[in-house]
């Protein structure tokens, strides 16, 4: 297929080649994997670098990279090579964020160019993989990252991805000098601070940005997109599980048919919560086993999908008990995260086969393209992490989604930590909104 880039990509394009350290916030569907394998090809052939290293999720090694690669002509010269399944000698050579240190360990020098995809898995300053990462950005003398959710939970998220652009010129060598500089400790407890970026900072955060991150927004690449839809389907505990569900938030203690569940502390206790919520909780130390609150949620989702007379809708859990709830109420429905085979199953939903698809919401909610005949989506339960919400939406809402709208389904539970979930998203989602907006492509015109 011949590949005729839009304006915007022509604009992104030119900013990857035009700096050594680049960040692509692109919304997901913009084309963020052709514009850089796009650039990556241009590079290599006039000698400017020898080898990529591409840091991605699992599914998007099977799913993405690969496949664009093979998709567009003018990639037709470069080789993509997957190292989960061990294939080397590519132009393009792509792991997952858990393989980090076998390959740069056992491999150092070997690549000259580093593309962080789904750049906000490494937002964690304090993790394993970003502190991998760091002790050898030095030797990538070319470095992207690659996100549409660059600051899922506040702007004090985007440290550590610009880190590994520069390296600390923009935000601060080290994450003290940025929370110095730009932050306050908004805790209750001295503690456990916990950090955002001060307000009134906020413009001067987006004019260190500016330089090397590109942004762009759906309108402004002048893409119509299906307009998007957001339905709270609300349902009530019954007697039984209300007691259980107010027992266990203020006790953090519980029983269900007649099993004991006692939580450590508040996050344990919240959890549970939020499982008897949905109608399941997990048995502490029951090597997996669950037992039954109620089937409200799961009857509602059952209504919508009988509503729906066939149209294919994907429907996001969190607890793999939800899944099965799920599965003994519709009777077999595909599951992207356990049934394996991920690219058959893709295949074959994008091509109408399935009237439902279930997905875990933060291991499925990136890297895949599931709009093929899919106009709704339904959260059974809604994630506290904004990336996998929006992300999650995004396998729908994207390019190639011929439908007039998409309707986002809130499958939640009156009066309990669901509406709180949904209410923290929203003010998460304000922000990264402010970054976005403030790291377009007018701002980047130099």
């Amino acid at each position: 297929m011949k590949f005729e880039p839009h304006p915007y990509q022509l604009e992104a394009m030119r900013f990857l080649i035009s700096r050594p350290h680049a960040g692509l916030l692109l919304p997901v569907g913009l084309g963020k994997t052709v514009c850089s394998l796009t650039v990556i090809e241009m590079l290599r052939q006039e000698g400017l670098l020898k080898r990529t290293l591409v840091v991605a999720p699992i599914r998007s090694l099977y799913t993405v990279w690969t496949k664009e690669a093979k998709k567009w002509d003018n990639l037709a010269g470069l080789t993509v090579k997957n190292l989960h399944a061990e294939e080397f000698d590519g132009d393009v050579e792509i792991i997952n964020p858990h393989q980090l240190y076998h390959y740069l360990d056992k491999y150092p020098g070997r690549w000259d160019h580093l593309v962080v995809d789904e750049s906000t898995d490494f937002k964690n300053h304090k993790s394993f993989r970003f502190r991998q990462l760091r002790s050898q950005l030095h030797r990538f003398p070319r470095r992207w990252i690659l996100t549409g959710s660059p600051a899922p939970n506040g702007l004090q998220d985007i440290w550590a991805q610009a880190f590994i652009l520069d390296r600390g010129d923009a935000l601060g060598r080290f994450i003290t000098h940025f929370r110095r500089m730009y932050c306050m400790d908004v805790s209750e407890h001295f503690a456990f601070p916990k950090w955002r970026v001060r307000p009134e900072m906020a413009d001067t955060v987006y004019d260190r940005l500016r330089p090397i991150m590109f942004r762009i927004s759906a309108e402004e690449a002048g893409l119509k997109l299906p307009a998007l839809v957001k339905n709270r389907i609300l349902v009530e505990l019954p007697p039984k599980a209300r007691k259980e569900y107010d027992l266990m938030e203020k006790e953090f203690f519980t029983i269900v048919e007649g099993e004991g569940i006692e939580s450590p502390n508040a996050a344990a206790a919240g959890m549970r919560c939020r499982q008897i919520a949905n109608g399941r909780i997990y048995v502490p130390n029951g090597g997996g086993a669950f037992v039954t609150s109620h089937s409200e949620k799961v009857q509602a989702l059952v209504d919508l999908v009988n509503e729906q007379q066939g149209a294919p809708v994907l429907v996001f859990y969190e607890f793999k008990h939800d899944a099965a709830a799920i599965r003994q109420a519709l009777g077999y429905v595909p599951n992207i995260t356990e049934d394996g085979d991920t690219e058959k199953i893709v295949d074959e939903w994008n091509a109408g086969k399935y009237p439902v698809l279930l997905a875990q919401s933060q291991s499925a909610s990136k890297s895949l393209n599931l709009q093929g005949s899919c106009a709704a989506v339904c959260f059974f339960g809604i994630p506290w992490a904004l990336d996998n919400y929006e992300q999650g939406i995004g396998r729908v809402l994207r390019q190639g989604n011929e439908a007039q709208s998409v309707v986002v389904h809130h499958i939640v539970a009156n009066d309990t930590l669901d509406l709180t979930v949904e209410k923290v998203l929203a003010e998460k989602a304000h922000t990264q909104d402010e970054l976005n907006k403030a790291l377009t492509r007018r701002a980047n015109v130099h």
